[in-house]
């Protein structure tokens, strides 16, 4: 019940706490806030529910959406275009090292017409009995020649035309200008909102996707300008969150909060999973129609529940702000100076951070991409599988990022591991080990079950990034790491479109495992190498072009005048076992 503002006065206590313009009383039982939009009385949540905990479950959410409009056209494509169905191949199987015999040998009295249909039956997402497709083999039912897998493959094969150069141009459009948009997407954030620029970054670039189906019936050219277009407006998102997180989280715990970023591995598990189900169910389109839609209702709660600045939110409880104030510090600057371009430009452990990422996001980016057609077209797998065996490795990514940054924080606040050789340690398992995985994958040959094993803890051991550089650019400028990640991802992105190129040239007209395992081997080393730097000349030392503790000063991380370690009530907790 909220008392009167006209009998403000009467409310017994003192003031104790003062921020943008409100005054808060204690009473005897309630804390209650006078500000421009009158009084009302603060709610406290659940014991175990803290309001960054509700901040890192949306961050999380919106990763998913993040990532899940990068990669659903990954599978999709492989609906979409022609040649991957068995008759396309005459004397072979759907994959290099399965072998024809049982299916089709003799195609002599096999005869299939097919009709494209009209354009709303793309759109609409048609399957292919709708596209006035017709199968005789002779007066046998094709059911008891083709295995399911087969049979999905045959019915569905893909209206478009492209060979491996345009479908590596496709895929990769969407890192093509992505870049453009790292740098602005942290300044706007420091500036204005980093929850409305993440927010509408990630909602725009899903609304988008409703013109793939339309945009892919016109011409490949078509498509990739849409994908462009949604790498630019996805852009601004990373920048953001990190602006956010620096509003929100103490020192020793971001470890485990910036794990809310593999919620773009499980953002990508689920988008193959519900894509190879909602092809086989409504057509490929459907998977773009679904992405949106999730979009929309992730902006929703984002938008009720998220606030810029914990002095800014309407119900975090008083203990919570306390403890929050205490380890952060409090936004007390008016004017916010220049970002030190010179020093951020011409600092070594900058530029160390960006080559380390470089690497790992190529290989990142490498598997993220091709692997649905290399299991597709080495391995013989149905689009089904593929969806489900490419989406388990981010799975695994997501818990294992969340197990090694528990650990990692907890390892920090008991003072058994230095911030520097804690971020070392996880590059070590996130890049040298990713990269010796990549070596397996590549010596696989023409076992489907060891290619598998090895991209799945590949993918895995990738979750350590978490605890690694992507934690360690909050560590050099808890101020300016906003446009440190912005500057980190805009080169970073370079991977996203040039592997998808070079996998195109490597396995033009060679689908085969030789083709392959050169692939692999390159990515291995340019992983493994960005890996060793980082172990060798890293730090995570806060840098000295950075503002110094306790200058009030608000830089792009949004308010971050000065960090203190976070008080004891706080990591307790947060649990540290």
């Amino acid at each position: 019940m909220y008392p009167s503002c006209f009998n403000w006065a009467q409310i017994s206590g003192t003031a104790f706490t003062r921020s943008a313009g409100a005054v808060c009383y204690r009473a005897t039982a309630q804390t209650y806030r006078l500000g421009a939009t009158g009084c009302r009385s603060d709610w406290s949540p659940p014991g175990w529910l803290l309001a960054r905990d509700v901040l890192w479950l949306l961050a999380f959410c919106g990763f998913a959406i993040n990532y899940s409009v990068r990669v659903n056209l990954n599978i999709a494509i492989v609906a979409m275009v022609k040649g991957s169905a068995p008759l396309d191949r005459e004397a072979e199987d759907v994959g290099y090292c399965t072998q024809s015999g049982a299916v089709l040998q003799n195609t002599s009295d096999v005869s299939i017409t097919s009709d494209q249909g009209s354009l709303w039956n793309v759109v609409t997402g048609a399957n292919s009995t709708s596209f006035n497709t017709s199968l005789e083999i002779g007066s046998t039912n094709l059911q008891a020649h083709l295995d399911p897998d087969s049979t999905y493959a045959l019915l569905q094969d893909g209206l478009f035309d492209w060979d491996e150069k345009q479908q590596g141009l496709v895929l990769g459009s969407f890192f093509w200008l992505h870049w453009s948009t790292q740098i602005p997407g942290g300044i706007l954030a420091r500036r204005f909102s980093p929850k409305l620029v993440f927010g509408l970054s990630n909602l725009g670039a899903c609304l988008l996707a409703v013109l793939i189906p339309l945009a892919a019936s016109v011409d490949y050219r078509a498509l990739i300008a849409v994908r462009v277009f949604q790498g630019i407006v996805a852009g601004m998102a990373w920048p953001a969150m990190h602006c956010l997180i620096a509003r929100w989280v103490p020192p020793n715990d971001r470890s485990k909060f910036v794990s809310a970023y593999l919620g773009s591995s499980m953002g990508a598990a689920l988008t193959f999973l519900v894509s190879g189900l909602l092809i086989g169910w409504l057509g490929w389109p459907a998977v773009f129609y679904a992405t949106a839609l999730a979009a929309a209702v992730w902006f929703f709660a984002w938008w009720l529940l998220i606030f810029d600045h914990p002095h800014k939110h309407p119900r975090i409880s008083t203990s919570e702000l306390a403890n929050l104030h205490a380890s952060l510090g409090e936004d007390t600057a008016v004017n916010k100076p220049t970002t030190p371009w010179k020093h951020i430009l011409t600092s070594p452990q900058v530029w160390l951070i960006v080559y380390t990422q470089w690497g790992g996001f190529w290989g990142l980016f490498t598997v993220l991409t091709q692997a649905p057609t290399y299991m597709r077209n080495i391995h013989g797998w149905g689009i089904g599988m593929v969806g489900l065996l490419t989406g388990l490795p981010h799975v695994c990514r997501t818990m294992f990022s969340l197990v090694v940054s528990s650990v990692g924080d907890c390892l920090l606040k008991r003072g058994l591991l230095s911030r520097t050789k804690l971020r070392k340690s996880a590059a070590v398992i996130y890049l040298l080990g990713q990269g010796a995985l990549l070596v397996g994958v590549a010596c696989s040959g023409c076992s489907g079950v060891a290619a598998a094993a090895c991209i799945t803890a590949a993918v895995a051991v990738s979750g350590a990034i978490s605890t690694g550089p992507l934690a360690a650019i909050i560590d050099l400028s808890p101020s300016y790491c906003g446009i440190l990640l912005a500057l980190t991802n805009m080169i970073c992105v370079t991977p996203g479109f040039i592997s998808p190129i070079m996998v195109g040239h490597l396995t033009y007209q060679a689908q085969t495992p030789e083709q392959w395992r050169v692939v692999f081997l390159v990515v291995a080393a340019l992983v493994s190498f960005s890996g060793l730097m980082y172990v060798l000349f890293s730090t995570a030392q806060q840098q000295p072009w950075d503002p110094p503790c306790g200058q009030p000063y608000a830089g792009a991380g949004g308010g971050v005048a000065t960090e203190r370690q976070p008080l004891q009530e706080d990591n307790a907790h947060k649990g540290c076992t």
